[in-house]
């Protein structure tokens, strides 16, 4: 019986080592990698609100790459850090903005809004945190899992991973509702203007071998 628990730990061991060993670790190359976020308008006066572009950042951390096995990353995302309406991002959505501009002042209204505890509860959850899985496979799914306001959930989101000698880019975009994440879309007025319950992320993460 001892033997045979010996070489079951013996073995259980061993997997976790060429789990580590086996993995390529890949650096997230912040300046190249960006998560956008863009929502739209919705209520009987959105008429006189407008959309918004908020840049989640700066992304920062590994990728656990592995061709045969599973690939993970983690994400720890700082609300604090989020970027609002910067005319320079929104102007990189010409087809959903258009010529719509919005003023500093607004765009720092809208991260307050954001931060409050009707929405991100910033002062209570600062960080927020996102599992990503990848089990080698024809069609890549990213297993991703987003831990929010202490709550986690989890989506099977497709995309695309080029992976070569140089570095590892990782592209995907989907649409999630504010309840399938669990919140509430902010409103004000009464609810007369209101954040579309749709969001829509647009990922492009690049990733640089670590030097052996």
């Amino acid at each position: 019986m001892k033997q045979t628990r010996f070489l079951i730990c013996t073995a259980f061991l061993w997997s976790l080592f060429c789990s580590s060993a086996w993995a390529t670790v890949y650096i997230i190359d912040s300046q190249q990698s960006y998560l956008h976020i863009l929502t739209g308008r919705a209520g009987p006066l959105k008429a006189f609100s407008h959309r918004h572009v908020i840049e989640l950042g700066p992304l920062i951390g590994q990728i656990q790459y592995q061709p045969q096995g599973t690939s993970t990353s983690e994400l720890v995302l700082s609300p604090a850090t989020f970027l609002v309406d910067r005319p320079e991002t929104t102007a990189r959505y010409p087809d959903i903005w258009g010529e719509e501009t919005v003023k500093e002042s607004a765009a720092k209204g809208t991260k307050k809004n954001m931060l409050s505890d009707k929405l991100l509860d910033a002062a209570n959850f600062p960080v927020v945190t996102v599992d990503i899985n990848l089990e080698q496979q024809e069609n890549t799914v990213f297993e991703t899992t987003v831990t929010i306001k202490g709550q986690s959930f989890t989506f099977q989101i497709p995309g695309k991973l080029t992976v070569n000698e140089n570095d590892l880019t990782a592209t995907t975009e989907f649409t999630l509702t504010h309840e399938q994440l669990g919140l509430k879309p902010f409103k004000a007025m009464g609810g007369a203007i209101a954040v579309g319950d749709e969001i829509n992320f647009l990922v492009h993460i690049v990733a640089t071998p670590v030097e052996q």
